[in-house]
């Protein structure tokens, strides 16, 4: 009985491994990256985009290292920092090749988890499309990240969707981010069932290790 368990979690652990590997090869090393990084490269910020730097500025701090903030809706005082206008939803969903987090509590432990990568933006986020769908906004934002000091160079596309929710106390709106997910070198997702299990665990063991590793 013992046996076959310890055989049971031994093929779900290789399995889960073997799959998560496939998923971020099919983005890395397999990828058709040439051509796909060259078209995120000579993509140029769209016309728009200064309507959206708040967002902007939420995408490059979360790139560069330092995090995101917890959110200040109920904070009385009317001098707002930037990102004090972009919040998490509370069911805010993070997905990459790797992995997918779920809710804010998971998506910060993830992006403070990033600044042990040594992340460093080669070329400034840009906001290079906006598509309305419905009451949300979907912002794609062209990166060009380096990690570990250089040793690894990654483009991909982000796609950031945002609701826009009135503040009383500024005339201005807040950006409420309700999904992200980040294509490497802007490759898709495989999205099979299979695929979305395996990132979900991946999501949550990270969550679990980063919160126990890196206190």
């Amino acid at each position: 009985m013992l046996a076959s368990l310890r055989s049971g979690i031994v093929a779900a652990v290789g399995t889960q491994v073997v799959l998560t590997v496939a998923s971020v090869c099919n983005a890395t090393v397999l990828a058709t990256s040439s051509s796909q990084s060259t078209l995120l490269h000579e993509e140029k910020e769209v016309f728009d985009a200064p309507h959206y730097d708040h967002v902007t500025e939420f995408v490059t701090k979360m790139y560069s290292g330092r995090g995101i903030t917890h959110n200040h809706s109920n904070n009385n005082n009317k001098t707002k920092m930037k990102d004090d206008f972009v919040q998490l939803g509370d069911q805010v969903i993070f997905t990459d090749p790797a992995a997918t987090c779920l809710g804010p509590h998971e998506v910060r432990e993830a992006f403070r988890a990033l600044q042990y990568l040594t992340p460093q933006s080669k070329v400034p986020p840009r906001c290079i499309h906006v598509q309305p769908q419905g009451e949300s906004i979907a912002l794609s934002y062209a990166l060009h990240q380096e990690y570990w000091g250089g040793q690894v160079v990654l483009p991909s596309l982000l796609i950031v969707t945002v609701q826009l929710r009135q503040r009383k106390d500024v005339p201005e709106s807040e950006f409420v981010v309700t999904h992200m997910q980040e294509l490497w070198n802007g490759v898709p997702l495989w999205n099979s069932y299979l695929f979305r299990i395996v990132r979900r665990v991946n999501g949550m063991a990270s969550w679990h290790l980063t919160r126990s590793l890196l206190s």
